[in-house]
């Protein structure tokens, strides 16, 4: 039986979100598919190597069908190259020598020139000049290779941002230009010039694309670079912005911290300001975005660099709770959202933490209300959650910095072996999943209730018919 349903707000595809920087094309940071690490943290696989000096990783890892054999994989971008795991083993399918051009940005994963087979985009200076780099996802292999003018702490971003049906690559440098990228060719649509260096990671949203600069300004702009607003903070913009309908006019806005402490809440038509929270020191890593107590009202987590963490409410920025960590956010990385403890309430909220610059990281665990659940020391300068095994159920990658041995590590559970589902589907595949859906694609591909491609039968695909993205689900 096939079903048709529309989609009114278009933009990246399902369950796939841990195959973006902080979960989606919109930035939320929210893990749709389901853990259960009630039975323990056990390590399923640690890298081969420590993560120091050329195995250095400052990035968010990714993990995703890269090469299209229906097993995910992680991949994880370090100083000198780039590595495709397999998710169940850990064993290298295929590394990409590289030297990175500013604080690692993490990998982006999708496919970005129609073929239906996924590629890789990351950074790399090797030939003498800052250049974006797409790899085939099959093998490592360079598709393209597009100069840039600047070093890159921003993270690319995918997304068909002005609807010629051929998907961009957009990302920011540290000389102040925001770049769109043609997909098949890496050649350059448009550009875009700050007034200082860009590393925020950029949010797309339809023809919309909002991303952060040094020089204190939130840039929102269309699919073909011009400016449509921007607005002033009192501090420079590291934080990745969050798009959000807090307003419910149908319009997404936007969440984004500031280097002066606050974290600000931005009329998505207008550029007006709808509310501002001030954490107290400066917010650098992005927001994140769910109802994280299951209340029926949207939540923003943020942090900041002295490690005050607050839960407020989107609505209107009044803080549910605030609490202080041991060690301040670390700065570079995201805040990640997912349902990990079923005997848990709510969605747990992992965050990664720096007593001072250079030192050994710390990763945290906290329940919905704040509530410190579990602390990874050493761990922390990257991670990623998703189903790296192919088993229903989320695993959780933690990057090494300071840990016992040195290596990078996949966690998992002995309760974690089965079909968790998803967010409040249960797995199912049904029309109430539309919430769900952020950005779909008509690339032919076929999707189940965790978001993982399938080669054939029954799920949800999507088409573009009368200049709107209709779901099809089959049963």
């Amino acid at each position: 039986m096939l079903l048709l349903i529309g989609i009114f707000s278009p933009q990246r595809y399902t369950y796939e979100t841990w195959e973006a920087f902080n979960g989606t094309a919109l930035n939320t940071s929210l893990q749709l598919l389901r853990g259960d690490f009630s039975g323990g943290w056990s390590v399923r696989w640690r890298t081969p190597f420590a993560s120091s000096s050329s195995n250095e990783n400052y990035a968010q890892f990714v993990i995703a069908d890269v090469d299209g054999d229906s097993r995910n994989e992680v991949v994880a971008s370090y100083s000198d190259t780039l590595i495709v795991f397999d998710g169940a083993s850990g064993s290298t399918e295929w590394r990409f020598a590289h030297s990175y051009t500013g604080w690692m940005p993490a990998p982006a994963v999708g496919d970005i020139n129609g073929d239906s087979a996924y590629e890789v985009i990351t950074d790399d200076d090797r030939l003498g000049v800052n250049q974006v780099v797409a790899l085939r996802g099959t093998d490592g292999t360079v598709l393209w290779r597009t100069d840039v003018n600047g070093a890159m702490y921003s993270s690319p971003k995918i997304g068909d941002i002005d609807g010629d049906g051929i998907t961009e690559v957009v990302i920011g440098t540290d000389a102040g230009t925001v770049y769109v990228l043609n997909g098949n060719d890496g050649s350059i649509d448009c550009t875009f010039s700050t007034g200082g260096a860009v590393r925020s990671t950029a949010a797309l949203d339809n023809d919309r694309i909002v991303i952060g600069s040094l020089d204190h300004r939130i840039y929102v702009l269309d699919g073909t670079c011009n400016l449509v607003w921007a607005y002033t903070t009192g501090g420079g913009v590291w934080s990745s912005p969050v798009f959000v309908d807090i307003n419910g006019d149908m319009v997404k806005d936007i969440v984004v911290g500031s280097g002066d402490g606050h974290v600000y809440a931005l009329n998505g038509s207008t550029g007006t300001l709808l509310w501002t929270y001030n954490l107290g020191c400066e917010v650098r890593s992005a927001p994140a975005l769910a109802n994280i107590d299951w209340d029926g009202d949207l939540e923003v987590v943020a942090g900041d660099v002295c490690g005050h963490i607050a839960s407020l409410r989107a609505i209107d920025g009044t803080a549910d709770w605030v609490d202080t960590l041991p060690r301040g956010i670390y700065p570079y990385g995201a805040i990640g959202l997912a349902d990990l403890l079923p005997s848990s309430y709510g969605i747990e909220i992992l965050v990664l933490a720096e007593p001072s610059a250079w030192s050994s990281n710390y990763a945290y665990l906290l329940s919905s209300s704040g509530a410190i659940l579990r602390a990874f020391s050493g761990y922390g300068d990257g991670f990623a959650i998703g189903d790296a095994d192919n088993d229903g159920c989320v695993e959780v990658f933690i990057e090494c910095d300071g840990c016992s041995d040195g290596r990078d590590v996949l966690y998992d559970s002995s309760t974690n072996d089965g079909s968790c589902g998803v967010l409040g589907e249960g797995g199912d595949l049904s029309a109430d999943e539309d919430a769900h859906v952020e950005a779909p694609r008509d690339d032919g591909a076929t999707y189940d209730a965790s978001g993982r491609r399938v080669s054939g039968g029954k799920g949800v695909r999507f088409i573009r018919k009368g200049g709107r993205w209709r779901k099809v689900i089959e049963r």
